[in-house]
Formats: C-alpha cells, structure tokens, sequence
C-alpha cells in the first residue's frame, strides 16, 4: 500500500475515533439530562458513573492516555462534582475501579467537589 493512503487512512481512522467517543460521551450525558428533567425517580450517582466511564474511555481513545487512570479520574471528579460528596464518591467507586488507582480517585473526588463553578 502506497505511503500516501496509508496516511489517509489514519488520519480518517483517527477522526471516526474522535467522532465515536464524542457519540459515547454526549449520548449518557443527554440521556440523563432527559430522564431527570422528565421527572424519572432516583438517584444522580449512578447514570454520573457511567457518563463518566464514558467519558474517560473517550478521552483515553483521543489522547492514548492509560485507559484505567482515565475513567477513575473522570468519573469521579463528574459523580464527586455533581453530588457534593466526595467521601461517598470515594467509598462507592472503591468498589468499581482497582485499588492502585484509589490515591488520584480520592484527589480527583475532593478537588471536584471543591470547584467553585459547578455549585447547584
């Protein structure tokens, strides 16, 4: 295969990536936004866990970052940022993500809840 093509078609791999997790990412994130305008009954902690793994998958695809430093990161700063309480984001996630990433889970969660811009 010529040089040339294969360059093409890198870059158009690249920009369908982008585009994909730009897809996965927005998709949750309305979706919920849909659910809780619509009144639907529970809690924001989980649909913000997976908005968040998707968002760190994305993220992970778009930079070529560790997968798994990602989504911890990610997702715990959006659950820590949206309910205010990073301990329990702390504790809840503990369960989900591999104790080597539990140090920048418990920095992203108390950093995020301490942002002054996204108070309710």
């Amino acid at each position: 295969m010529p040089t040339n093509v294969r360059r093409r078609f890198c870059h158009a791999s690249v920009r369908t990536v982008n585009l994909c997790g730009a897809f996965v990412t927005a998709t949750p994130w309305l979706i919920h936004t849909f659910c809780v305008a619509g009144g639907w009954i529970g809690g924001e902690f989980f649909p913000m866990i997976f908005c968040g793994v998707s968002a760190g998958y994305a993220l992970a695809l778009a930079t070529g970052c560790d997968p798994m430093i990602a989504v911890a990161c990610i997702t715990a700063a959006l659950v820590s940022a949206c309910t205010r309480k990073p301990v329990l984001t702390i504790v809840v996630l503990a369960l989900c993500f591999p104790p080597t990433t539990l140090p920048l889970v418990a920095v992203c969660a108390v950093l995020a809840a301490k942002a002054p811009g996204l108070r309710k």
